[in-house]
């Protein structure tokens, strides 16, 4: 997964997790792992993925700083076996 972001206006409508299905579906189509990292202060996101039944692998810092001033941490993320 390359970036996927769903407006605020868009949230708590399943919109998120219709999208996560679809790009999943993709990936596991396409005959790929389906990977993605999360900046760790994306508390909503992360709620996502652990619900979808994603793995939490490793976390490592970005190349970028958040607008708190700190360097981002990137959470790596791996879709469940079965591809859900």
């Amino acid at each position: 997964m390359a970036r996927f972001f769903v407006s605020t206006d868009a949230r708590r409508r399943g919109v998120a997790t219709e999208l996560l299905r679809k790009a999943t579906e993709a990936a596991t189509t396409a005959g790929r792992t389906p990977a993605l990292q999360v900046e760790s202060g994306a508390s909503a996101a992360i709620h996502l993925y652990e619900r979808a039944g994603w793995h939490y692998v490793s976390t490592s810092p970005a190349t970028w700083t958040t607008a708190g001033g700190r360097t981002a941490q990137m959470h790596t993320c791996v879709a469940p076996p079965d591809g859900a």
